[in-house]
């Protein structure tokens, strides 16, 4: 649904609260359904429909977050030794597997589609660089790794027009 605008694909209702003043700026929106009586779930929230982040840079976290009394763990099958160290002693970083490749970045944990719908295997152990990652205009603001992720992978950056129409549609739904 590239460069398509979410209005054209919010039912009728939504459409009417939200008004013509609404675009959106990124390019994974997805359809919600034909009319109001379609729609029984929200919208996916915008980092669902895109990805890019965990398909564009390195995931470098201490190595304390993958040890069995650390609250998340991270799987240990997720992450690997980081050998980039100049000491004679082991490096204290860790790193999520497939994010090392400095080309191809990807996270073994990631699945899915990038730009359509995708999911981690590991949402609720992920690394802290992972949970500390904000998209773009989520509290307001532009992240500009956020941006970069996605004009990588060929998606439009996200503004505030996208958190407003995903907020409203969330509200809207949940209504009686």
């Amino acid at each position: 649904m590239h460069g398509s605008r979410l209005l054209d694909q919010i039912p009728g209702e939504l459409s009417r609260r939200l008004g013509s003043t609404h675009t959106v700026c990124m390019s994974s929106a997805q359809p919600v359904g034909r009319n109001h009586s379609d729609v029984t779930e929200p919208p996916p929230h915008p980092c669902q429909s895109c990805g890019a982040c965990c398909a564009s840079f390195r995931v470098q976290f201490y190595w304390r977050e993958g040890e069995r009394d650390h609250h998340p763990q991270v799987p240990p099958n997720t992450w690997q030794e980081s050998h980039e160290t100049q000491a004679a002693e082991p490096s204290p970083w860790r790193i999520m597997r497939g994010t090392g490749d400095k080309h191809h970045p990807r996270c073994t944990s990631l699945r899915g589609r990038i730009g359509a719908f995708v999911s981690c295997d590991v949402y609720s152990a992920r690394p802290s660089p992972c949970r500390a990652f904000k998209a773009s205009y989520e509290n307001g603001y532009a992240h500009p790794r956020c941006d970069e992720a996605r004009l990588r992978h060929g998606l439009k950056p996200l503004c505030k027009a996208d958190w407003v129409a995903w907020h409203s549609a969330k509200q809207i739904l949940a209504e009686p």
